[in-house]
């Protein structure tokens, strides 16, 4: 039996029910849509969110870039400054500051800026975003890492392609070091980075 349900500012907007004795047998949301009023092509969301078991609630996000070197930097900037000053642009500059490498296992890492210490509550979740774009010929893949406490989680693989800058994505709900809700001492002391694995 499988549900789900909408809400806008907490209130329930809209629900499905699926239950095998439908006769729909494999029957899912193939895409979640927002349109502007009357049905445009044009709106503003703000802060929305997917889950697959858990209702959030209101939540704000907050933006980490990165700040410093972190503990390897083995992909080659592509101008004058350090690896981590190359990605930390917002927004992205694309092929004007960027670290690349055609070495596979090449490592890089970035700190990033701390949480608001005036920040109270619990952490709903962290998600990272790694823009990228293949430039050399033959396969390239790369995978996002995670590092705090000198744990390595690494994220899924990404083949980028060579026409544009495609970003990978991934959210965890979780701490991926913890199982347990993300704590701001884990977050500060995390490492955001990128390795080359084809």
């Amino acid at each position: 039996h499988l549900t789900a349900s909408a809400r806008v500012y907490g209130v329930e907007i809209l629900t499905w029910d699926y239950s095998a004795a439908t006769g729909t047998a494999g029957a899912k949301w193939a895409r979640v849509e927002v349109q502007a009023p009357g049905g445009g092509n044009t709106a503003t969301v703000d802060d929305f969110y997917c889950t697959d078991d858990e209702f959030l609630g209101d939540i704000q996000i907050g933006v980490l870039y990165p700040n410093a070197a972190g503990d390897s930097s083995a992909w080659t900037p592509s101008g004058a400054g350090l690896n981590w000053q190359q990605v930390e642009e917002h927004p992205a500059d694309d092929d004007t500051t960027y670290v690349s490498t055609p070495t596979v296992d090449a490592l890089d890492l970035y700190n990033l800026d701390d949480i608001d210490p005036a920040f109270e509550g619990t952490i709903k979740g962290a998600q990272a975003l790694w823009l990228v774009k293949k430039s050399d010929e033959g396969a390239a893949v790369v995978k996002g890492q995670w590092k705090s406490e000198g744990v390595i989680v690494e994220g899924e693989e990404f083949a980028p392609t060579a026409l544009n800058y495609l970003y990978s994505i991934q959210a965890a709900r979780k701490s991926l070091f913890t199982t347990d809700d993300w704590t701001p001492e884990e977050i500060n002391d995390l490492q955001i980075g990128v390795k080359r694995t084809v």
